[in-house]
């Protein structure tokens, strides 16, 4: 949901802030980026160091993210809120990984196929329901859900849910996960921002490159240091769909935004 929650109200947002269309479009691309990168990262600090632990930091930083962008008006606070929303994504590998370690081997399958649905049925949930409350409160209200949905979650783990009782341990391949993320947000990048750029601009062709590049690069590190060192990437080929659809959601949600920077009230 907080992937999607803020398209049906981005055009009237650049009056409301006093922002330019570009700096109300990063409330979109800062949360899909950072989800790109969080993922993976997340995947093999939840292998080192507990999924559980690393779940209740995931979803923290959702109910921080969400308070702090339901308490301000101010455009870079809000894309900082934003980016720490986008963290949260990785509450779906580590919660796969949760079930197929906890779960007897008959209930895990279901139980999987569960929550990966959530990733369809929340994006299909937070378009209507906040264009609905848009139109009857301040756009704020829908920070105040994901904060509350973030809290339930996060009280709801810490009390219920256990530990995976496997631990890999070991180190992650920090050149793995710059090269991982480097490549993945140059991927994503061309895609949100293309209402801006072009699909044939000098930026978005170089970015493309870059990514292939660095995914090239990626393939040699890995047969160097052993994949097992490398961020996780369970569940992420369902995570890469929603990022990549949220993606161009942003850029076309992009193209409603008045282009002009919204007048000031002196003006």
């Amino acid at each position: 949901m907080s992937q999607s929650l803020l398209v049906p109200v981005l055009p009237t947002l650049p009056a409301e802030l006093n922002a330019s269309a570009s700096e109300v479009e990063w409330l979109l691309t800062s949360t899909l980026l950072v989800a790109a990168i969080a993922v993976p990262v997340f995947g093999r600090l939840g292998d080192m160091f507990g999924k559980r632990r690393l779940l209740l930091v995931a979803l923290a930083m959702l109910v921080v993210g969400s308070l702090l962008a339901a308490l301000t008006d101010n455009i870079a606070l809000l894309i900082v809120g934003r980016s720490m929303q986008g963290v949260s994504t990785a509450v779906i590998p580590l919660g796969i990984s949760l079930l197929s370690a906890l779960l007897p081997r008959e209930r895990a399958g279901s139980a999987i196929a569960l929550i990966s649905a959530t990733l369809g049925v929340g994006a299909a949930v937070s378009l209507p329901m906040a264009g609905l409350l848009a139109d009857h409160f301040d756009f704020h209200i829908l920070f105040w859900i994901t904060f509350a949905g973030g809290a339930v979650a996060l009280a709801g783990v810490f009390a219920i849910v256990p530990e995976a009782p496997n631990r890999r341990g070991g180190r992650i391949d920090f050149v793995g996960a710059v090269l991982l993320s480097a490549a993945l947000v140059a991927l994503l990048l061309p895609l949100a921002e293309s209402a801006n750029w072009g699909w044939g601009s000098a930026r978005a062709i170089g970015s493309s490159l870059a990514s292939a590049i660095g995914g090239s690069i990626l393939v040699a590190e890995t047969m160097t240091v052993g994949a097992a060192e490398l961020p996780s990437l369970t569940g992420y080929r369902e995570l890469f769909g929603l990022c990549a659809g949220a993606a161009v959601a942003a850029a076309v949600a992009a193209l409603a935004i008045p282009r002009h920077r919204a007048a000031t009230p002196a003006s």
